[in-house]
């Protein structure tokens, strides 16, 4: 027990010597190394490996483009569902319209009047619940959409992109000028106490 808390300590003392020494290199100040043995190419390779890194987790985190990919999927999410109720729409009538010519052309046959009447029904019946469904959907993923487009816009504003309705081009230009001004102005800020 004893020995195990010297070597915790001996090891924290350890870690705790390399961060201040590694912070004092990184400055640029000589504390523990002369300035024979620092490799200052290798510093700032690493640097700016770091400075890379970071960057890329900006535009990982970022929720821009993934705001761009929601309103491109309800929209089409949305142009389905419309299309959809178009065609459930179109079939219900064409069903409707042959079941009024069965009923025409077995209209002495009772036995096939009465199977054929059945059966337009029930797919008829079918067609319109799944109209009802689709109408019903329609309404919550306009709202979403809306919503999620507003959310869209409002960023685009805070981050200065000016996008015309018709527009949808320039996207991803403005996006990565947005993301290299954002990440001057970061690297100036960090450059500043080094």
């Amino acid at each position: 027990m004893f020995i195990r808390e010297k070597v915790i300590n001996v090891i924290g003392l350890v870690l705790v010597s390399l961060i201040v020494q590694g912070t004092f290199v990184f400055a640029g100040e000589d504390v523990y190394a002369p300035t024979e043995t620092l490799d200052l190419k290798a510093i700032r390779e690493k640097e700016e490996s770091g400075l890379d890194l970071a960057k890329k987790a900006i535009r990982v985190l970022d929720p821009y483009p993934g705001m761009k990919t929601e309103v491109s999927m309800k929209t089409n999410e949305l142009n389905g569902l419309v299309e959809r109720k178009k065609y459930l729409a179109t079939t219900i009538q064409r069903l409707q319209i042959g079941l009024m010519n069965k009923k025409a052309k077995y209209a002495r046959n009772p036995e096939l009047l009465k199977a054929s009447v059945r059966q337009y029904s029930q797919k008829i019946t079918e067609m319109k619940d799944e109209l009802a469904e689709a109408e019903r959907q329609i309404p919550p993923l306009e709202s979403k959409l809306a919503s999620v487009n507003l959310e869209l816009q409002v960023e685009e504003l805070t981050r200065g992109i000016k996008v015309d309705e018709e527009d949808t081009g320039g996207f991803d230009e403005e996006f990565e000028e947005a993301i290299q001004g954002r990440w001057k102005v970061g690297k100036a800020l960090m450059n500043q106490g080094f």
